[in-house]
């Protein structure tokens, strides 16, 4: 008997391999899925000479055969057409039949439905005690079920309804004519929650299919939870929430896990986005980074998490702006610093910011969490620097609220000479994004920089730190120290070249040259201690990079000015230690895969051939500039002009050479006379990488 189920659209279907049928439900089919029509009554044609329409005829000397002429002629199956139904009730009797098979079928489907409720309510009572107990695996056919209710309750305390503090709502709320929750627009978004948790599902899933192993993850941990500390606070869990840098491994592996299985896409994505700061972390010969190990080639799973990390966001942007949201675009940030893609962190630290100010971060007060107060601080903080470092608009002035209130009694000495440094920062950057070439603003952003370093105590400053100095708190100082540095030679960095038209800005000159050496001094120290040598920033990197970059040019300009020029004792040191950072940079970048210590690395080298008279390539050398692109060097020697050191032994005869850059000046309109060589040219960073094809350049 052929076995009969039920169809969407009410219809009755029969396994078409059957070669039977039921008399009271089915018509007769023989191996087809299609019953044949119905015959009149007295025909005896076959159901093939009736589709085509042509005599059926049996020969009588075959009758044996069952078949006719026809069918015989074309080898094919003579079938009979389907006899009409006797009109017995038969009819009646199969609708009764069908019905009572339907029933039976809903019955059972009714049932099912019945035992997968009673089953999910029992997995969401006991999810949280799983959680505890056991680690989440990441691999499963089925995340398991999570607590929706209570993340949207947690995503309603983190999320700052839309017209909390607008002039309107404030008058109504002060003339006590409606509540506080009444002035606000209250939009139903249950079927946009319920689309948005499907579309997070399908990217989790996809996450899931190219994660390490759980036990090859848990290696990758072990492997770099001593950097954890230099990384963005990562919150997990709630009431209260636990630092993740303070739980070790055995927290990060149940963050990873059960926020894999989160609907939450923030919190989905800032899983993904740690992933990738750990991967990136591990050295190029550490166990743990072979494809076997990670599933794919560093690189490859660090993209993929960035990809569907950043869909993730896009979600999470469209539910509103969370705390949470918040502290994963400051991950997503770091993320493309340490990978050398200053643009896209750029973008990034600009959207946290813009979402701070939607949720009114910058109103801190006394009574403001002080988990909120420094996201606060670290959004605008790290805008603000970034900013300045790529020659870029900051988005709030010196005179903004959030400012002026942002610091209190209760914060640390370093984070108050940040705070302060700052400060210094943006009317950089103001001075930088104005035409006007006023000079007395420079020398007075001098002084208010040179007062910051008073907020230090004197052994903070020593050149050499301690030996028995702690790895985090070596790398706090250092970095405060590289970055407070950079500070006064961009201060300076306009004027540096001027100095051999106006006498005036020769201050400016030696003031950009001894701050990038205290740059370049407080990055070797970091790298040549063993416990932070491979902590892995690039932007540390580039701003090691731009110094040497500095001097180095400063001195060959130097060296073209003057056909006598005599290198003096601080010129040849300040020659050892660009040296000394290319050969950093280049054991930095073949032992953490830096591309922006390699191209670094390759442009001080060609410099310093340059300068020794040993450069053998092309005339026009096509350099790349970490963060910027490519920039032209014009490099020919001339054989007409020789110089010789009046000091020191040590330094060879130096054959001169011509050396010039193409491109303009730094800073373009600002200071047309300064002598800076790349000009900005930054649509080329938007739609790629500077380490590609991109051809623009920017201050260095």
């Amino acid at each position: 008997m052929a076995q009969a189920g039920g169809h969407p659209d009410g219809r009755v279907l029969v396994d078409p391999a059957a070669e039977t049928w039921d008399p009271e439900i089915l018509a007769p089919t023989r191996g087809g899925t299609t019953p044949v029509r119905p015959m009149r009554l007295g025909t005896r044609s076959c159901a093939e000479c009736r589709r085509r329409k042509v005599r059926c005829i049996f020969p009588k000397d075959k009758l044996d055969h069952g078949s006719c002429a026809g069918c015989l002629t074309r080898v094919i199956p003579c079938q009979a057409q389907q006899q009409r139904r006797p009109a017995s009730g038969l009819k009646a009797n199969a609708t009764k039949k069908h019905e009572s098979r339907l029933q039976s079928r809903l019955d059972e489907l009714e049932s099912l439905v019945q035992t997968i409720s009673a089953t999910i309510d029992s997995s969401v009572e006991q999810s949280a005690a799983r959680t505890s107990q056991n680690p989440v695996h990441l691999h499963v056919d089925r995340p398991p079920v999570t607590d929706l209710k209570q993340q949207l309750e947690d995503s309603r305390q983190n999320t700052r309804k839309f017209g909390n503090g607008a002039p309107l709502v404030t008058f109504l709320e002060v003339a006590q004519l409606v509540k506080d929750d009444e002035a606000r627009p209250q939009d139903d978004q249950t079927n946009e929650n319920a689309a948005a948790a499907g579309r997070v599902k399908h990217l989790t899933r996809i996450a899931i299919s190219f994660v390490p192993l759980q036990e090859d993850l848990r290696h990758v941990l072990d492997e770099t939870q001593r950097y954890w500390s230099r990384w963005p606070a990562c919150y997990h869990g709630n009431n209260p929430p636990r630092l993740l840098q303070d739980g070790g491994v055995p927290l990060a592996m149940d963050f990873l896990g059960s926020s894999m299985n989160s609907t939450d896409p923030a919190i989905a994505a800032r899983a993904l986005l740690w992933l990738a700061l750990c991967v990136h972390q591990l050295p190029v010969n550490s166990p743990s980074r072979q494809p076997a190990k990670l599933r794919a080639l560093a690189p490859a799973l660090i993209d993929s998490c960035l990809h569907v990390s950043r869909e993730l966001l896009s979600l999470a942007a469209e539910g509103g702006q969370s705390v949470r949201g918040l502290e994963t675009l400051m991950l997503q940030h770091v993320v493309y610093l340490h990978m050398g893609r200053p643009q896209k962190a750029w973008r990034s630290i600009r959207q946290a910011l813009d979402g701070a100010l939607l949720l009114g971060l910058h109103r801190v007060n006394v009574t403001t969490e002080e988990r909120q107060r420094h996201l606060w601080a670290e959004i605008w903080q790290a805008e603000r620097y970034l900013s300045l470092t790529l020659g870029l608009p900051c988005s709030l002035s010196n005179t903004h609220a959030g400012l002026s209130r942002a610091l209190n009694t209760h914060v640390s000495q370093e984070k108050r000479f940040w705070y302060e440094c700052c400060i210094v920062a943006g009317s950089i950057i103001e001075r930088d994004q104005t035409s006007e070439d006023n000079y007395c603003l420079t020398v007075e952003l001098d002084q208010k920089w040179e007062k910051r370093k008073e907020l230090m105590p004197a052994d903070f400053w020593e050149a050499m730190p301690p030996a028995d100095l702690p790895p985090e708190i070596l790398y706090s100082r250092q970095a405060l120290k590289l970055k407070y540095f950079f500070l006064g030679k961009l201060i300076h960095l306009p004027y540096a070249l001027k100095s051999a038209v106006k006498v005036k800005y020769t201050f400016s000159k030696a003031a950009c040259l001894d701050c990038s050496r205290e740059v370049m001094r407080a990055y070797s120290h970091l790298r040549h201690n063993s416990m932070a040598a491979l902590v892995s920033c690039e932007v540390m990197g580039f701003l090691a990079f731009s110094a040497a970059l500095t001097i180095a040019i400063t001195h060959l300009t130097a060296m073209q000015e003057s056909a006598d020029h005599r290198h003096t004792v601080q010129e040849q040191e300040d020659w050892l230690l660009v040296g000394s950072m290319a050969l950093d940079l280049r054991e930095y970048s073949a032992t953490m895969e830096c591309g922006v210590a390699a191209s670094g690395a390759e442009l001080l080298e060609v410099l310093l051939a340059t300068k020794s008279g040993v450069y053998h390539g092309p005339e026009v050398y096509d350099a790349t500039i970490p963060y910027f692109g490519r920039a032209q060097f014009n490099i020919r020697p001339r054989a007409d002009m020789s110089g010789s050191t009046t000091v020191g032994s040590t330094v060879d005869s130096v054959e001169a050479t011509e050396f010039s850059m193409s491109g303009g000046h730094g800073l373009g309109d600002r200071f047309p006379d300064c002598g800076l060589p790349f000009d900005f040219l930054m649509e080329a960073e938007w739609t790629g990488e500077w380490a590609m094809d991109s051809d623009f350049g920017g201050l260095f």
